[in-house]
């Protein structure tokens, strides 16, 4: 015969925010009729109930504010005999992932929750920036010694802005599933400097001496640009700066003023 009530697993969610919209994904509980949905903003004072659904285990937000972030709550939920059992809530925020699909205004929301009309001058000083900096920790690959035989992991550590940071976190660990296993030697993100993005937390060099900032008259930082014989080097249009494109990070080689920024990869593209 049915059980009337059962004691239901807590589910795993997951919150991903495109801005204008957000998608929430939630596993399987064995035993639940349906699933209820809530959500909360930054403004709400309680939570307000989405949805109660069936056995779906995805549901769309289209009625978001893109000046807002959110958090969601899901719990499974078993019916019977017009008596229903809920398990707990589990709880995610709605984390944003980049694409370079996002136009300027989405990311200047994504960011800071408003338009901006220059991302490097957003904040007025280091102090103002870093509270809304925060270190995400990264596996890379680089060679064991200098004879570049074989290779180990390495972590590093990487200020980016918080609402940056999920997608710098999945960015680099695609990276390091590569087969190829590109070598990192050192890398750095968030530093308060005049007109850039580092200033922002939404650019990081990488590679610096092997990914030279090369001017009209030469190189100006680094030391020479070699793809084909330094695996410090990123190819032009390899499978690093495409798979970094992809995330929404486009590298400084493409300014068409003179400048070629090769350890430079930025949000904004400046």
């Amino acid at each position: 015969s049915a059980i009337r009530c059962r004691t239901l697993a807590k589910t795993t969610v997951t919150a991903i925010s495109h801005v204008y919209n957000n998608d929430i994904t939630w596993n399987t509980v064995s035993g639940a009729t349906g699933y209820q949905i809530y959500r909360r903003s930054d403004t709400d004072t309680s939570w307000v109930r989405l949805a109660t659904l069936g056995k779906e285990t995805s549901y769309h937000d289209e009625s978001v504010n893109c000046e807002e972030h959110y958090d969601y709550r899901v719990r499974p939920l078993y019916k019977y005999d017009g008596v229903t059992t809920y398990g707990s809530y589990t709880v995610a925020e709605a984390r944003y992932v980049a694409s370079c699909d996002d136009s300027y205004a989405t990311r200047c929301y994504a960011i800071f929750g408003e338009y901006v009309d220059d991302p490097r001058l957003y904040y007025n000083s280091s102090a103002e920036a870093e509270a809304d900096m925060v270190a995400v920790t990264i596996k890379a690959w680089d060679f064991t010694d200098s004879s570049r035989t074989a290779k180990k992991t390495k972590n590093y550590t990487l200020w980016v802005h918080k609402n940056l940071a999920y997608t710098v976190q999945l960015m680099f660990e695609e990276l390091y599933a590569c087969e190829a296993q590109y070598p990192i030697s050192d890398i750095g993100g968030f530093v308060y400097k005049n007109k850039s993005e580092h200033s922002s937390g939404l650019a990081f060099d990488i590679n610096v001496d092997a990914n030279p900032y090369v001017g009209p008259d030469g190189v100006i930082v680094g030391t020479k640009f070699d793809p084909e014989n330094n695996p410090y080097s990123i190819p032009v249009d390899g499978e690093v700066e495409q798979l970094f494109y992809k995330y929404g990070f486009t590298r400084g080689i493409y300014w068409g003023n003179g400048y070629m920024d090769y350890m430079h990869f930025s949000f904004f593209g400046t």
